[in-house]
């Protein structure tokens, strides 16, 4: 899927990412991919952004993440390519 990340503070500022899969609970903010670790396969890589972010949307294979402050954003860019590489080792992992 494609991650799209942007900013309200600065409408130049944005990112595109592919991840596996994202998702999300509005109830507790919390980001989280599913993260398969040898034949343990429900692991998930967490992440839950404060301040939060103003807008998420999911559209079909597309997540547009939305915050306020262009540093925000950047944190979240940062996990999520953390993350990736976390999920494509967990992959490498897998059994049976």
């Amino acid at each position: 899927m494609n991650v799209v990340i942007c900013c309200i503070e600065d409408a130049i500022y944005g990112v595109r990412l592919a991840a596996r899969q994202l998702d999300f609970n509005q109830d507790s903010g919390n980001f989280s991919m599913p993260c398969i670790m040898g034949d343990d396969w429900f692991q998930k890589v967490n992440y839950v952004p404060s301040p939060p972010a103003s807008v998420v949307r999911f559209i079909e294979d597309t997540a547009l993440v939305v915050f306020h402050l262009q540093a925000d954003a950047e944190k979240f860019e940062q996990w999520l390519t953390r993350a990736n590489l976390e999920v494509e080792h967990g992959f490498s992992t897998m059994q049976g």
